[in-house]
């Protein structure tokens, strides 16, 4: 089975975050975030960090992607 995947790119701020907010309270499983914007790059790791959620971050075509451990 593959992981969800939340596809924050071509949106603006503060989308890509309330996307991210809203899979962190409805998923129990692990999530990719696609992103590929600079400001949302840093606003999606920022509210990872702040909620202590544990996540690993790669560089694939040119857009980030977060793959997120729950």
């Amino acid at each position: 089975m593959t992981k969800p995947i939340i596809d924050t790119r071509g949106l603006s701020c503060p989308q890509p975050v309330v996307l991210v907010l809203q899979a962190l309270k409805g998923m129990t499983g692990s999530f990719d975030i696609l992103v590929d914007s600079g400001a949302a790059r840093e606003n999606i790791r920022r509210t990872l960090e702040k909620k202590q959620i544990g996540f690993d971050a790669k560089e694939e075509n040119g857009d980030t992607v977060y793959s997120v451990k729950r």
